[in-house]
């Protein structure tokens, strides 16, 4: 592995946690994923997000060198609203503030 994935606070599109799937995906794609697992987690959630598969997120990288160009076939895909954003960037926080707490709330 040359490097780690990006910070899941790191934005595409305004999208919290796609450049660190696209970077684990990438690494899966190169076999250089290391510990690093882009089916599962947070990553499922991007995948949720679109309405694909981790198969089809697997195509859409291979098929495209930039980030932005990858988020653009996946709002070809799924037109995200900004309300559709921020709705998925506020689930994210709220599930990994509860990780981090080591609460039993609520992250939905």
């Amino acid at each position: 592995r040359t490097r780690r994935p990006g910070s899941p606070y790191e934005t595409v599109g305004g999208i919290r946690f796609l450049p660190r799937t696209i970077d684990k995906m990438r690494a899966h794609v190169s076999g250089t994923a290391g510990d690093y697992r882009v089916h599962v987690g947070a990553s499922r959630r991007i995948f949720r997000l679109f309405g694909i598969s981790s198969g089809t997120f697997e195509e859409i990288v291979k098929a495209n060198q930039t980030d932005e160009e990858i988020l653009a076939a996946l709002m070809a895909l799924k037109n995200l609203t900004p309300a559709d954003r921020d709705r998925f960037n506020n689930s994210l926080y709220m599930r990994f503030a509860c990780w981090l707490l080591r609460n039993d709330c609520d992250p939905s």
